[in-house]
């Protein structure tokens, strides 16, 4: 399971979730 811009994770933020 990867994360998301929708969903995003603590332990690894995709890089639209951490852009914002």
């Amino acid at each position: 399971a990867r994360p998301t811009a929708t969903t995003g994770n603590a332990a690894a933020p995709s890089t639209l979730t951490a852009r914002e």
